[in-house]
């Protein structure tokens, strides 16, 4: 059968339907003309992920209940002992709710276990954009620091910093791969992988590596127009080191935010 039955039948979106394709969680056969078949064993599949999906299973976790019947009880397992914690959680807070409808006070009220309870497989920091546009902030301070005051100008091999930087972006891409499929199928996806947050850091570190040393060289460009007596060549490269400042405190300032939209959101906040 076509797509538009088995939107029809699923209740599921195109998009939706093409990116579980994507992930393996269904095999799809074409016809003769080239179109492609879906066949029942599709419908039933896809109803039942859309099932998981709403029970909150990632993709991962899907494909892992499928794989065997030992990789299921693996996945049904780390799910009951998550939703667990879930439940816990939601009955403390429930607790402290009943209490302070009772008239407790909120400053008698102890909320250091619901915080304990809130662990999942993934990262969970609290204001996580916070803390890592601190850290961004900090090394960019530190970075220039060193290229600007302490270490001696001239030439500065960045060759290996670009290629870091590149090798960084590609692993990048590929861990924020499955992300960036759901994001365009309009499909959320609340997962927070440390190794996400790591090589975002490393990009940006690289980034103030090469903006630094570049910065270094323009320094030592402004020594040998100084003695020269060249003004321009002095000028502009002292305008070079400001503009390479500026640029890398941009970047510093936009690791505070997840997305594009959420800067925009910043400027349009009413004073």
């Amino acid at each position: 059968m076509q797509i538009k039955e088995v939107m029809n039948q699923t209740q599921l979106s195109k998009k939706a339907i093409r990116y579980y394709e994507d992930c393996g969680l269904i095999e799809t056969g074409r016809k003769a003309n080239g179109y492609k078949d879906y066949s029942d064993e599709n419908i039933r599949k896809l109803a039942s992920v859309k099932k998981f999906r709403e029970l909150g299973f990632s993709t991962e976790e899907i494909k892992g209940f499928y794989e065997s019947e030992a990789k299921k009880q693996v996945v049904l397992t780390e799910k009951t002992k998550e939703n667990e914690k879930l439940i816990a959680t939601h009955n403390k807070i429930q607790e402290i709710l009943t209490n302070l409808g009772s008239g407790k006070s909120i400053e008698q009220t102890d909320t250091s276990e619901i915080e304990a309870r809130s662990d999942t497989p993934y990262m969970l920091i609290k204001n996580v954009n916070l803390v890592f546009g601190v850290i961004s902030l900090i090394s960019f301070i530190l970075i220039f620091t060193y290229f600007i005051f302490l270490r001696d100008t001239g030439y500065q091999e960045m060759g290996w910093l670009v290629v870091a930087l590149c090798v960084v972006l590609a692993m990048y891409s590929k861990v924020c791969e499955d992300r960036k499929k759901m994001r365009a199928q309009g499909l959320q996806d609340f997962e927070r992988k440390p190794k996400e947050m790591l090589f975002r850091y490393l990009i940006i570190l690289f980034s103030f590596g090469i903006t630094g040393a570049m910065a270094n060289e323009c320094l030592h460009s402004v020594k040998i127009y100084q003695e020269m007596g060249e003004s321009l060549g002095v000028i502009g490269n002292i305008s070079m080191v400001i503009a390479l400042c500026l640029f890398s405190s941009g970047v510093a300032f936009i690791s505070f935010f997840e997305e594009i939209d959420d800067i925009i959101r910043f400027f349009k906040k009413p004073a």
